[in-house]
């Protein structure tokens, strides 16, 4: 229920009860490859509308270049004396535009401890990812998603009137609807993508 709900739940940031931010950034594997995070999220002026801002950039930077290798081992030792030819980056980068709104709902049990209130907050991702080979020109991917993510949330001590019991959150999302497309600039103009993924939380 933060800034970063874009990456887990969209919905989660219907439940600020203002401006919120988050950022990060890591060195991996010893160094060889970077990881940042920016992300916003706050209100619109628009009761319980949230809206938030995401960027997810990871990449390898440094990474040389070797001419194509021949068949012959001698030729190959050769090559390998001589070393790379020069170096190029790898870098992908996403962007995040998150839109949720919370709904406020009272249910009505009709029984001894008579209504439940709950706060249910939906919400909708889009994002944009680009990917940027850099080894050899007109290479580069990019394509649309869309997210989609809704909660639940009610307080059983309050409907119970028993502390002890807390706070009950379900939460699920779809990731990827109709299956994210990246297109890729090549000769062969090929898309591919990840598939389209769904999960629960509680």
């Amino acid at each position: 229920d933060d800034a970063t709900a874009f990456h887990w739940n969209p919905a989660g940031i219907a439940m600020l009860d203002g401006i919120d931010a988050a950022a990060s950034y890591s060195r991996m594997y010893g160094g060889l490859a970077s990881h940042q995070m920016l992300a916003i999220a706050g209100p619109t002026g628009h009761k319980d509308i949230m809206i938030g801002f995401g960027w997810v950039q990871s990449g390898v930077n440094d990474i040389p270049r070797y001419p194509e290798l021949s068949r012959l081992l001698d030729d190959r030792e050769t090559t390998a004396r001589k070393g790379a030819e020069g170096f190029f980056s790898y870098a992908e980068n996403a962007f995040f535009f998150t839109a949720a709104r919370r709904f406020d709902v009272t249910l009505d049990l009709g029984w001894q401890y008579l209504t439940l209130p709950m706060q249910i907050p939906v919400g909708a991702t889009i994002k944009y990812l680009t990917v940027s080979p850099g080894d050899t020109a007109n290479s580069d991917g990019s394509g649309l998603g869309l997210d989609v993510g809704a909660q639940t949330r009610f307080e059983l001590s309050r409907t119970f009137d028993n502390d002890n019991l807390g706070e009950v959150s379900l939460g699920v999302t779809i990731t990827n609807v109709g299956r994210m497309r990246i297109s890729w600039n090549t000769p062969s103009e090929r898309t591919d993508g990840p598939p389209t993924l769904f999960s629960r939380r509680g």
